[in-house]
């Protein structure tokens, strides 16, 4: 009997040892990601463009002139683009929801919403 005791307690412990690492509360769950920034565009016409400052001026809809940082893509393509041209900028918000800098910035669309159907 006293041969069979150890064992069986030895079980009993490896048993136990097993079943309370099972029950631990798992792993913390990973944060969710940061809330990507929010972007927006506008419409209007390029007034000027610095790749040295990285900085874009034109006009919107309502004839103000706005002068943006520009990073990224558009920041890359502000050598392309001459004043006078017709643009549609992207841009991010900052959390006060105002303009912070242009991300893209591509040739406008002419595209005309088609009349509603009778």
């Amino acid at each position: 009997m006293k041969k069979l005791a150890l064992p069986l307690s030895l079980l009993l412990i490896a048993g136990t040892a097993m079943a309370q690492q099972a029950t631990k509360a798992p792993a913390a769950a990973p944060k969710p990601a940061a809330k990507a920034a929010s972007s927006h565009h506008v419409k209007g016409e390029i007034v000027s463009v610095s790749a040295e400052n990285k900085t874009v001026t034109f006009k919107n809809a309502k004839g103000e002139e706005l002068t943006w940082p520009a990073e990224g893509k558009a920041a890359a393509s502000l050598t392309t683009w001459k004043a006078g041209a017709q643009v549609s900028v992207r841009y991010t918000v900052d959390e006060k929801g105002e303009p912070k800098a242009a991300i893209s910035i591509a040739k406008a669309s002419t595209h005309k919403p088609a009349a509603p159907k009778k």
